[in-house]
């Protein structure tokens, strides 16, 4: 599981471990983070919902069930 980042950020990339914008974060990706692939560490037990702070272009990369 990891996030692909297609262009640097202009604002900040929260990860929750949730179905909504809200509760357990999982990773915050800051302003001016770099195009590339971050991966992600962590189990979702509830769903992951990602909040962006601006028009950034984010991918979720999972593995298949």
């Amino acid at each position: 599981v990891g996030i692909l980042l297609e262009a640097a950020t202009t604002g900040t990339v929260t990860v929750y471990d949730n179905t909504a914008g809200s509760g357990t974060i999982i990773t915050i990706l800051p302003i001016a983070a770099v195009a590339g692939f971050y991966p992600l560490n962590a189990k979702f037990a509830t769903g992951c919902t990602i909040v962006t702070s601006a028009s950034d272009r984010v991918v979720v990369v999972t593995e298949p069930n």
